[in-house]
């Protein structure tokens, strides 16, 4: 479904966002820590997507069984981030070539 598609990307935004905001993980992506108000910006943006998400699957599936397909898609999106974090310096070099 097309929704279910718009749902993950929705969530793997969110989850990339909520990346971006940690200060432990912004020198290794951005070489130095972002300021405080960018780092609550990128958390609300995060927060803000994850809503969007829930929103999208509950008013196209139904807010019981989009919650449902909600917390699936969220955990796709979350172990996607985390493999890509893992693997930033494996996959940075791939890129650059």
């Amino acid at each position: 479904m097309m929704s279910d598609a718009f749902i993950f990307l929705l969530c793997l935004g969110a989850f990339a966002l909520l990346l971006a905001a940690m200060g432990r993980h912004q020198p290794d992506w951005f070489g130095a820590k972002l300021a405080r108000s960018l780092s609550l910006s990128l958390r609300a943006g995060g927060f803000g997507l994850l809503f969007a998400a829930w929103l999208v699957a509950g008013f196209t599936q139904g807010f019981a069984y989009g919650t449902v397909v909600w917390c699936g898609w969220m955990t796709v999106a979350a172990l996607v981030v985390i493999v890509v974090n893992f693997n930033r310096d494996i996959l940075l070099k791939y890129l650059r070539r």
